[in-house]
């Protein structure tokens, strides 16, 4: 059986630029996402939670980030991944503590116990409304105040809409 289709020419060259205009517009939502980090170090003090003064901004899709106020204000509600990591410029060994504030409150923590120095992490996956105010708090047992080291790459307060 031959089956046979006669289908209009058409220049694909006039399509290629049709579609070339369109494939430069945004045609999807942006998704909220923010990264912060130290401009200095920043000492925390053994035993009390101190809130991270993030006060350098890298992108900011949503200019959520209040730098005066250190926190992320969310612009949209949904699902949010948040991650914090810095290092320990020469801490002793210890217990150290991430927490996450919504609102004022403490809604979640993340415990790790590091050697000498160190990267001091966390991630959240958190479900957040449109205003929340989002605060990162950190706390170690150190036995004196330690510094953030604001010169390692790695620090930083990040928060990205996954859903």
């Amino acid at each position: 059986m031959t089956v046979r289709a006669n289908k209009p020419a058409f220049n694909i060259r006039e399509k290629l630029k049709e579609l070339d205009g369109k494939l430069s517009k945004v045609d999807f939502p942006l998704t909220p996402t923010f990264r912060a980090d130290l401009s200095n170090n920043q000492t925390i003090s053994t035993g009390v939670f101190t809130k991270y003064t993030a006060n350098v901004v890298h992108w900011d899709n949503f200019n959520g980030y209040d730098t005066t106020n250190h926190r992320y204000i969310v612009p949209i509600s949904g699902i949010y991944l948040i991650t914090f990591m810095n290092w320990w410029g020469a801490k002793p060994e210890g217990r150290d503590i991430v927490a996450l504030y919504v609102n004022g409150s403490n809604v979640a923590r993340d415990y790790a116990f590091s050697g000498a120095g160190g990267t001091l992490s966390a991630e959240f996956v958190w479900n957040l409304s449109a205003g929340d105010q989002v605060e990162i708090y950190l706390r170690h047992d150190a036995g004196s105040s330690q510094a953030l080291d604001a010169n390692d790459l790695n620090n930083g307060f990040t928060m990205t809409k996954i859903a």
